[in-house]
């Protein structure tokens, strides 16, 4: 449903702009758990430029529903 929607997508955004050694599961965190690649994500911040369209509003902020889960940032992608 739903929770499980806003979960994986938490989960692979944090390994395209968090920290790409973790999270590598689409849609199952199993292999991450195995390989010992898993993180627990509760917030993700996502650089401005690559937001995605149902992230930000009209005038290119967070829209207030996504606010307990990302962040945009004005810099660039976050390497480990």
């Amino acid at each position: 449903g739903a929770a499980y929607g806003r979960w994986a997508r938490r989960h692979h955004f944090h390994h395209h702009f968090g920290d790409p050694a973790l999270n590598h599961g689409v849609t199952s965190p199993i292999w991450d758990v195995v390989f010992r690649t898993h993180a627990p994500v509760i917030h993700v911040a996502v650089p401005r430029t690559r937001a995605m369209r149902w992230l930000i509003d009209s005038d290119g902020e967070l829209q207030p529903a996504h606010a307990a889960e990302y962040t945009l940032t004005d810099g660039r992608l976050a390497r480990a």
